[in-house]
């Protein structure tokens, strides 16, 4: 799970990050990376959301405006 200050970020399924209101906890959209492999880890630093995988080492950055 990750938080930015207005949106929960968790993961689902282990292939999908789950967007929710953090007002409202309705979910607002969904995030999905690139990497087919397992998603183990969300961190969030500035303006944008990090997604790692543990089985190949892939770590994407997805920019939240």
């Amino acid at each position: 799970m990750a938080f930015d200050g207005r949106s929960i970020y968790l993961i689902a399924d282990k292939k999908d990050v789950l967007v929710i209101d953090g007002r409202t906890y309705e979910l607002s959209d969904v995030i999905e990376p690139l990497s087919t492999a397992n998603v183990n880890a969300l961190a969030f630093d500035a303006d944008a959301l990090w997604v790692a995988t543990g089985t190949t080492g892939i770590l994407e950055r997805f920019d939240i405006p």
